[in-house]
């Protein structure tokens, strides 16, 4: 199991760690509504470039989120 690194916690100090979960969902799911519903591809990216903001800001190393990403690469491509 610890070669499975995606969904896992990272302990960090970060003000969207500190956040409440509830907080955190609700976004979680406004932000995935929203794209399915918008289909302009400027906002896309603009989604895409606040998310990459998202993740420099929890402090959580870039390294963690590639080996994430490699181990759901087939599903990412499909």
């Amino acid at each position: 199991m610890n070669n499975i690194i995606f969904g896992q916690y990272y302990k960090t100090n970060s003000w969207i760690h500190k956040l409440d979960p509830r907080v955190k969902l609700v976004g979680l799911i406004l932000l995935i509504v929203s794209l399915f519903i918008i289909d302009n591809i400027i906002i896309l990216f603009s989604f895409l470039l606040g998310l990459f903001c998202a993740i420099l800001m929890t402090k959580v190393p870039l390294s963690k989120y590639f080996k994430s990403l490699r181990s759901i690469s087939f599903i990412l491509v499909l």
